[in-house]
């Protein structure tokens, strides 16, 4: 194999050195699913590294470029590490372990949509870039709309800028009482000084007869007392009256005061929490904020359309080695592991059944073999037949049990020779040629150690054994 092909098989999943023997022709499926994976490694890479860059937005030049490529090698490992061991488990998997397979199955595609979901948020900033920021703009406006009908309902702004309103109408309401005065006593202060006024005709008039103006004042003194008491009157009344209405305007022009510094603080609130909240909302409801992408793809069927193409794209390019590994089925690579892992196994489960066979035999013959002895030890002429019998039968079973486990050894070891002879087939006459010749000789000493018995018969053996 080339470098090429060498490093697309083990893109593929397999391990280059165990493949190396097999025809090009066996390898190529292989290396068309490892071409996959790399593309499916190179989406991930691209995707994470755009997120990595775009949620780093904030920090320095330098550290957003080692966060992108932290991201980005992330982002191809997770595609490497899942879809390689994927596609060799589909591949080597027996009949026996479908169900497992297909459980990988489901689990490696769950985590495809939930990568790709993510990979398919970190793009749409660039993809929705003018929709996002206009979204975000308007969400933003409408946040503070709404925060600030609720604050002012709940600070009852309203109700204190009504009242506020009210006791300024109040304050110039009792400034224009204050400087003016009412009516009636308006008249009754007329009416003292047109009382006066007569007193002053009168006494013009008395004088001009030739009164003097002690007579003249002497005889309108009850006139004098009259219009002296009407003017004390509505002086007192008018007096009484701005007293009490400058009292009155004090106590309203402290009461706008006190209400007009409540509003002041309560606006203040506001506002603080507004400006607040402005500040939170400036550094959440951005164009990369899943919010305002969510919002818009719910509220905007184009954003939702683009939004919905871009992810079945990314999940396909993700999904892809999956879906060329059950199209391609299993290979012949995989076929040849997964058999020889399956015949090796068998072997492995006959050696236990055998091994638990020899435990059984084995516990039989020293329970016979104690039995034996104990009656032995009881009889003098039992204990010297039992001893006859005891060694022809260990001198039987000796061969046996020997010829036994010869089979045994060469029936394992013939595995590991048959497999290697499909790893190398340009060896596999050597091999076979060189494994007979072994296998005879094993025979032949095993039959002459069993009492000479002809080469021949070892030979003869060995054959049948292939």
């Amino acid at each position: 194999m080339n470098a090429i092909e060498t490093f697309f098989v083990w893109m593929g999943g397999y391990s280059p050195k165990n493949v190396s023997a097999d025809h090009p022709e066996d390898r190529e499926s292989i290396t068309k699913i490892g071409a996959a994976i790399l593309f499916a490694a190179l989406v991930a890479f691209m995707n994470w590294g755009i997120a990595g860059w775009i949620y780093s937005e904030g920090v320095s030049e330098a550290s957003r470029f080692v966060i992108a490529a932290l991201a980005a090698a992330f982002g191809a490992t997770i595609v490497l590490v899942f879809d390689r061991g994927f596609v060799y488990l589909a591949d080597t998997a027996s009949d026996i372990g479908r169900f497992k397979l297909f459980v990988y199955a489901a689990f490696r595609v769950g985590v495809i949509i939930a990568v790709g979901t993510i990979t398919a948020q970190a793009i749409m900033p660039l993809l929705l870039r003018s929709e996002l920021k206009a979204h975000s703009l308007a969400m933003v406006e409408a946040s503070e709309t709404k925060r600030a009908a609720k604050l002012n309902l709940q600070y009852d702004v309203t109700a204190k800028e009504a009242q506020t309103k009210a006791t300024i109408a109040e304050v110039k309401r009792l400034e224009t009482a204050a400087a003016n005065i009412p009516a009636d006593i308006q008249r009754r202060l007329n009416a003292a000084k047109r009382c006066w006024l007569e007193y002053s005709n009168q006494r013009a008039a008395h004088i001009s007869a030739g009164m003097s103006l002690d007579d003249a004042q002497e005889r309108l003194t009850g006139k004098a007392s009259v219009c002296a008491r009407d003017t004390k009157s509505a002086a007192t009344e008018q007096d009484t009256y701005l007293v009490r209405t400058r009292q009155q305007l004090s106590r309203a022009t402290d009461a706008h005061q006190a209400q007009a510094t409540e509003l002041a603080d309560t606006k203040s609130t506001v506002k603080a929490r507004l400006t607040l909240a402005r500040d939170v909302e400036e550094d959440s409801l951005t164009p990369r904020s899943s919010t305002v992408l969510w919002d818009l793809l719910a509220t905007n069927p184009g954003a939702r359309a683009k939004w919905l193409i871009t992810s079945f794209l990314l999940l396909v390019f993700e999904l892809f080695p999956l879906i060329q590994k059950f199209q391609a089925g299993q290979s012949s690579v995989g076929q040849r592991i997964a058999s020889n892992r399956k015949q090796r196994a068998s072997v492995v489960r006959a050696q236990v059944q055998q091994a638990e066979h020899d435990a059984v035999v084995t516990r039989a013959v020293n329970a016979a073999s104690l039995k034996g002895v104990e009656d032995a030890m009881q009889n003098p002429s039992v204990r010297a037949t039992f001893a006859k019998a005891f060694a022809d039968n260990i001198a039987a079973l000796a061969p046996m049990e020997a010829v036994r486990a010869m089979m045994r050894d060469i029936e394992a070891r013939n595995v590991d020779v048959v497999d290697f002879m499909h790893r190398f087939p340009r060896y596999a006459s050597v091999i076979a040629q060189a494994w007979s010749k072994a296998v005879e000789q094993t025979a032949g000493i095993m039959a002459g150690a069993a009492g000479g018995a002809p080469a021949g018969r070892g030979a003869s053996y060995s054959g049948a054994a292939q």
